[in-house]
């Protein structure tokens, strides 16, 4: 399994390092984080590992222990540039290069510097990844039909979390969910119902949002699951970290027309 672990970190490392654009160490960065996002344990999109590095960077620890690896790797680097050019005039009696000679010499620098940065970048996307597992929490916002259910809304404002007792009365009444980071949820304008003023009108169709903070990725509770996924989802609530943040007042079921909101 180290093996093949060390083999596939090869041949992706000798593939970004082919990459023109690579030399950049942001988009290098950016490279590492289109690779780490196609394994599937990491349950993170590119664009979020990345927003998660950007977000890390500038902590003083991580710039020290980077600069350190950096000033280890470029001492290595020189040694070997020294070593390379002396060979080369040592065995051609220090001529004159010709200009194919001093292409090849050139280019090879410039590999080396890209494979460097390339490195770096592998380090710095680690990290960001790492702070992001120890860090991340995802929102999970459920829409609960307000009818006959003031029982399992005051049960959620006093527990602030859904237990073995509610969870299959909070699946059966839940309408509509929405589940992702924080920026994310900003983004669905979600957050503006929990100011929202109580509906001057009661219906039988009125809602409650609930938003809830998770420690761990739900698939669950991802758009594409399926009704048995989804029902193991709210069960698995009672067994995973997870915090009841706000409930909103009673709203018209017109509050719910938002895109990102799905059943």
């Amino acid at each position: 399994m180290a093996d093949n672990s060390w083999e596939q970190f090869a041949k992706t490392f000798n593939k970004l390092s082919k990459d023109p654009k690579n030399i950049d160490l942001w988009l290098a960065v950016d490279s590492w984080c289109c690779e780490l996002s196609l394994q599937e344990k990491l349950k993170l999109q590119s664009h979020q590992i990345t927003q998660n590095i950007k977000e890390w960077i500038g902590q003083p620890w991580i710039i020290k222990t980077a600069h350190i690896f950096y000033k280890k790797f470029i001492a290595e680097q020189d040694k070997k540039r020294v070593n390379f050019l002396q060979t080369f005039v040592n065995s051609n009696n220090t001529r004159e290069l010709s200009e194919q000679e001093f292409t090849a010499i050139s280019q090879l620098l410039v590999r080396q510097e890209k494979t460097m940065v390339v490195l770096i970048a592998f380090i710095l996307t680690g990290i960001g990844v790492l702070l992001s597992f120890l860090e991340s929490s995802y929102i999970l916002v459920l829409v609960l039909n307000a009818e006959n259910n003031q029982t399992l809304i005051n049960n959620l404002k006093n527990n602030k979390k859904i237990t073995s007792a509610i969870w299959e009365d909070i699946y059966t009444s839940t309408e509509a969910l929405w589940m992702g980071d924080q920026a994310k949820f900003e983004q669905t304008k979600l957050n503006t119902h929990f100011a929202s003023p109580e509906t001057n009108q009661p219906s039988e169709y009125d809602v409650y949002f609930v938003q809830m903070k998770l420690s761990e990725y739900e698939t669950g509770f991802s758009e594409s699951a399926g009704s048995l996924e989804r029902s193991d989802a709210f069960e698995e609530l009672t067994n995973i970290e997870h915090e009841v943040i706000s409930i909103s007042p009673r709203l018209s079921i017109k509050n719910t027309e938002n895109s990102y909101l799905y059943r």
